[in-house]
């Protein structure tokens, strides 16, 4: 039940009953509202500057993902260069060396164009879309890295076997059947014991 409020009339000398007007009820909500909207905006703003969003919360969550994913591709990355690196000293110092050829100049190797198409293509790129192109292309050279290393251990062997055919080839060329007759009556003279006393 509603408590109704009397006050003390010096006019009349009397207690009356308190009556608010309509103004005044506005301006008490007006005020009550304006209160809880500050209050609100001031809780609201410090708890997101201290606390975070929702929102804000899953893109650190994501942020968090993707700076895992992108320092695992540059492990990799490293671990790829280092191979490369192997096959590039590989074949400048021991292939070519084998074949008597210059080495491939390092400019051949990296294409410049290529690089900047590439670059092109990465910046239009939406993070996850250039992590999983990175990925794509981490996988496509690693299986260019293992089928260049098979090869290359198939050359190996091939030179391995090709040491042994070269110790098996007798010192001497073979001579050809037509020159024989030639060469029979020069191998007499040299080989009879000379008879001087």
């Amino acid at each position: 039940m509603k408590k109704i409020k009397y006050f003390y009339n010096t006019n009349s000398l009397r207690y009356e009953k308190l009556e608010t007007p309509l103004r005044i009820k506005l301006l008490r909500i007006f005020a009550f509202l304006a209160a809880a909207i500050v209050t609100a905006a001031i809780i609201s703003f410090f708890a997101f500057r201290f606390v975070g969003s929702p929102n804000e919360k899953l893109l650190s969550l994501e942020n968090e993902r993707l700076q895992d994913k992108y320092h695992q591709l540059n492990d990799q990355i490293k671990a790829t260069q280092e191979q490369m690196s192997e096959l590039v000293k590989r074949d400048n110092e021991v292939y070519r060396a084998i074949f008597e050829a210059n080495p491939i100049p390092d400019s051949a190797r990296a294409r410049a164009l290529a690089q900047e198409q590439e670059i092109a293509r990465v910046e239009n790129m939406r993070s996850a879309d250039l992590v999983n192109s990175i990925i794509n292309s981490l996988n496509n050279l690693g299986h260019y890295i293992s089928a260049q290393k098979k090869s290359y251990d198939e050359i190996d062997n091939l030179l391995k076997n090709k040491e042994q055919l070269l110790v098996s080839t007798p010192a001497i060329q073979p001579v050809a059947i037509k020159i024989l007759p030639v060469l029979l009556p020069v191998l007499a003279i040299a080989l009879t014991p000379s008879t001087k006393l």
